[in-house]
């Protein structure tokens, strides 16, 4: 993450800064929401039936080994998995990954889609926001961040698990549309989150001196 953000300071001017969005934004966010996608995706497959979850947890292991050299392949078999289990178990977790494999070959709009199948659907609470994270997250990395950004505001509330990922997000957007100070205060607010295995409290800190940064030139 560091180098990432040496990046945006010596090399990203505000005219930029949309394009780095869309380059590394959703990097960033999937960096700290794998880590909540395994803890939540653990204690939920706990719940269901260990034996009709073996075939699908063996098929879903192999879709993932295949994600990193072949997007396309993995997509089509986190999809058969999906088709298989439906809501169940791993046929919510592949949704999760046939959209990250989408987003990998720049299907964004498929990826949304299906982010926003498991958003309504009658999955956990938790995996409904985290799915509606995602699909907001994508579009405002994608460039259609208007609409992004209003879709973060319901986990915006107090209380919500999700809220500081979306208070992240809604800060690269508002940087992006230079609305700096609001995003100031935004990456402020983050630096005093503490959550083990996620880093807002250090991303908000490198962010908030690219800020700075960037006005202490713009006064030369």
């Amino acid at each position: 993450m560091t180098d990432i953000f040496r990046e945006v300071a010596e090399d990203v001017r505000q005219e930029q800064l949309t394009d780095f969005l869309k380059t590394h934004g959703v990097k960033i966010a999937a960096g700290i929401t794998a880590l909540i996608i395994a803890y939540g995706g653990f204690n939920y497959l706990q719940d269901q039936n260990a034996d009709q979850a073996s075939a699908a947890s063996d098929q879903y292991a192999a879709a993932v080994e295949l994600l990193a050299d072949d997007a396309a392949g993995a997509a089509a078999q986190f999809s058969a998995i999906r088709a298989e289990r439906g809501e169940a178990d791993y046929g919510l977790l592949s949704g999760f990954r046939e959209a990250e494999a989408l987003t990998t070959q720049g299907n964004i709009d498929g990826a949304v889609a299906i982010y926003d199948q498991i958003a309504t659907s009658g999955a956990d609470k938790f995996v409904r926001n985290l799915a509606a994270f995602y699909a907001a997250s994508s579009m405002i990395a994608s460039g259609d961040a208007a609409v992004g950004a209003a879709r973060l505001e319901p986990l915006l509330e107090a209380g919500n698990p999700l809220q500081p990922l979306a208070l992240e997000a809604k800060g690269y957007w508002l940087y992006s549309t230079g609305k700096i100070d609001e995003a100031r205060n935004i990456f402020t607010e983050l630096q005093a989150v503490s959550v083990d295995g996620t880093n807002y409290d250090s991303r908000a800190a490198q962010m908030l001196s690219v800020i700075g940064a960037g006005e202490a030139e713009a006064a030369e």
